[in-house]
């Protein structure tokens, strides 16, 4: 998934070491706000994760637009589950995601008089078919 979001805060990089001390890895979390013009706009933060991707984020300033993917993860642990919002690249927002307009109304349409009022004698098509069916709807 994409987004385009406000980038807040940058967290230092922090290195996570086995249980068993023999391996190590780097994650680098991120907040960030949307920017969908709402009265209540939300904050996200998102994780790299992996000594590729920490530090993409390092280049952007706070209150810069930004564009990121992600992919969101659930996994559950003694019972509870736990969620992460993993991002997998972050570049400069390449449009500004607009709020969305109600749409505009549609203008009038005047029918033919014949559309509206069958004319007299004509059967309605759901009398046409058997006589024996329990269903009364139209179609």
């Amino acid at each position: 998934m994409d987004i385009n979001v406000k980038l807040i805060q940058v967290f230092p990089v922090q290195t996570i070491t086995s249980r068993d001390g023999s391996k190590s890895w780097q994650k680098q979390e991120f907040l960030t706000e949307t920017i969908d013009n709402s009265q209540y706009p939300r904050k996200i933060c998102f994780t790299l994760f992996g000594d590729n991707r920490v530090g993409i984020v390092d280049q952007y300033q706070p209150n810069t637009l930004i564009n990121v993917s992600f992919d969101l993860q659930s996994r559950e642990s003694n019972g509870r589950w736990f969620s992460s919002i993993d991002a997998w690249r972050v570049g400069p927002a390449t449009t500004v995601e607009a709020p969305m307009a109600a749409p505009a109304p549609a203008a009038a349409t005047v029918q033919p008089q014949a559309a509206v009022n069958p004319p007299q004698g004509a059967q309605p098509a759901a009398a046409a078919s058997t006589e024996d069916s329990t269903d009364d709807l139209p179609f």
